[in-house]
């Protein structure tokens, strides 16, 4: 038989402990609290009615207050979480661990709301709901309500309103009062059990008034919790700025570093793209050369069939030709009667003369043009000219020596006597400026025709009629051309140059652009051909590098 259970609502709940009266809906005054709760009837009261309502509330499988109640159809009820467990436990058929009452499944439970609201009262009227880590009024009976101070003097935690009692007493005044405290022997000295009142800042100890006087600490940095507070505080202010100030630095160096990777990103990209379009401008490059080969060769081959088609056919003629007369013959040969010997022979004697004095002429044998399919494959569009001793970078905008030779295929455009290196694009007219930046090193930089030798001495920038080159060698700064040689009044290397060509004046001038701008030199002349960038390294050690960085155009 199901036990009975009475629920009771809050509202109707008589503690007999709280009265409706006047006098008692007072709050009392700290003086009266010792005899309030002193009393063993309101206590012993207080007690069994809290204790038989919470036998009333609790779960029979947790044993502990109801949590989300639900009820069976039974009328009894659970926590959610406990009747689910026990329902998934079961494989047979599903029936109330009180009662035994078969009930089918979860989709018979339902949230007992009522129950819920009477929990969520108890909770209230028992403290149970509030913050475990909320320090409570030592003297709120029955409900306590939370400690607004503590008196260190007094060792208690009060509430806003027995602080207004404990603060009328005029012996209460003095007492000092702190932030709610949890844990009163946090504030005490283990030594004498006192209130602590200094700190010693060489022990960093703290100390009550017992550890004062003893004079343990005698001749230490003492200072009162106040003094020494201020002094921590501006301690701690002090390094909150500069936590703030790091912090701050860390969140812009963040966004450098941010701002960095995403131009890194950005540069890569570009560089990506930039490659591509150089190998997508080769390969269109190279399929043009093979069709162009293709097509030659094929040209090549038809001509040459038509020739051998025309000599065969003729050679078949003469062939059937000298059959015919060849069986004449031997018809005519055959004859015994010498009369019809004679008239035959002189029949055939005009077409056997004339079959025997045609010339057989030979076919030529086939030959292939070696110099005309060398120009078709030269690929001069693609070449780079330079020494096997210097190395171009991926973008073509930097030279540099290289101490081990390059392995390049033979190529009779490549400088044979001097490290030197022409641009790719070369220029008949306008305008045109290029920013140069060089390394510690010996170079030489200037322009010149493409039909410069490519070897001997006279191959060298400046040391024949059709270049012109600045040159920084052996502490000196020249200007070369002709093999006329002009030193000039530096003698600081310059590390970033400026080149002017102006092509229809006829000039060519050189600036230094590295901090300051200075003119360097001049060269004069009346340009003849197309003139290409060029560029020469003279030193071996790591500096040896020539970069072009930007060129303008008018």
């Amino acid at each position: 038989m199901c036990p009975e259970i009475y629920i009771f609502p809050m509202s109707e709940i008589q503690l007999p402990f709280l009265s409706t009266s006047r006098e008692t809906s007072c709050v009392p005054s700290i003086g009266t609290m010792d005899s309030l709760t002193s009393s063993p009837v309101l206590h012993d009261s207080h007690s069994y009615t809290i204790n038989l309502l919470a036998q009333e509330l609790t779960c029979p499988i947790c044993l502990q207050l109801f949590s989300e109640p639900v009820m069976l159809p039974c009328a009894h009820n659970y926590c959610v979480s406990c009747i689910q467990s026990a329902t998934d436990s079961e494989k047979g058929p599903h029936r109330c661990p009180e009662c035994r009452q078969e009930y089918h499944g979860i989709k018979d439970i339902q949230k007992n709301l009522k129950l819920c609201n009477i929990i969520e009262s108890y909770k209230i009227t028992t403290g149970k709901g509030q913050d475990m880590n909320t320090v409570q009024c030592d003297y709120c009976l029955p409900i306590r309500k939370p400690a607004f101070k503590t008196c260190l003097k007094c060792e208690i935690s009060l509430c806003t309103d027995h602080l207004q009692a404990h603060a009328k007493k005029m012996s209460f005044r003095n007492h000092t009062l702190v932030e709610p405290l949890s844990d009163l022997n946090s504030q005490k000295c283990l030594s004498h059990s006192k209130n602590l009142e200094f700190y010693c800042a060489t022990d960093a100890a703290f100390l009550c008034a017992s550890c004062f006087i003893e004079g343990t600490h005698y001749g230490h940095d003492i200072h009162n919790f106040e003094s020494a507070g201020a002094e921590m505080r501006c301690i701690l202010r002090a390094d909150l700025k500069l936590a703030k100030e790091k912090l701050q630095m860390t969140s812009i160096l963040l966004q450098k570093s941010l701002g960095e990777e995403m131009a890194f990103a950005d540069a890569s990209d570009h560089l990506t793209v930039k490659a591509l379009g150089i190998l997508d401008s080769m390969i269109n490059q190279l399929n043009g050369y093979k069709c162009r080969l293709s097509k030659q060769l094929e040209e090549e081959h038809a001509c040459k069939q038509e020739s051998w088609q025309a000599n065969r056919s003729q050679m078949t003629k003469q062939q059937s030709l000298l059959k015919d007369i060849q069986e004449q013959a031997e018809s005519v040969l055959a004859e015994t009667d010498q009369c019809l010997f004679v008239h035959q022979f002189l029949s055939i004697k005009s077409q056997l003369k004339e079959a025997l004095d045609s010339n057989v002429d030979m076919p030529a044998p086939p030959t292939v043009d070696t110099r005309h399919l060398c120009a078709l494959t030269r690929t001069d569009e693609l070449k780079t000219d330079m020494t096997m001793l210097l190395l171009l970078s991926n973008d073509l905008r930097t030279v540099k020596y290289n101490a081990g030779k390059q392995v390049y295929p033979e190529h009779p455009e490549r400088f044979q006597a001097a490290p030197q290196v022409l641009c790719s694009q070369g220029f008949s007219g306008g305008e045109h400026v290029w920013v140069v930046e060089v390394g510690q090193c010996m170079w030489s930089v200037g322009v010149c025709y493409p039909s410069v030798p490519r070897r001997g001495d006279h191959s060298r920038l400046g040391h024949n009629s059709i270049s012109w080159r600045l040159q920084w060698k052996n502490k000196k700064l020249t200007a070369c051309h002709a093999s006329s040689t002009v030193t000039l009044p530096v003698t600081i290397p310059p590390l970033r140059l400026e080149m002017a060509l102006d092509y229809s004046r006829g000039t060519l001038c050189f600036h230094s652009i590295k901090g300051r701008r200075e003119h360097l030199h001049t060269f004069t002349a009346k340009f003849q051909e197309m003139v290409y960038p060029a560029f020469a390294i003279h030193s071996t050690n790591s500096e040896s590098w020539i970069t072009l960085q930007k060129q303008y155009a008018n």
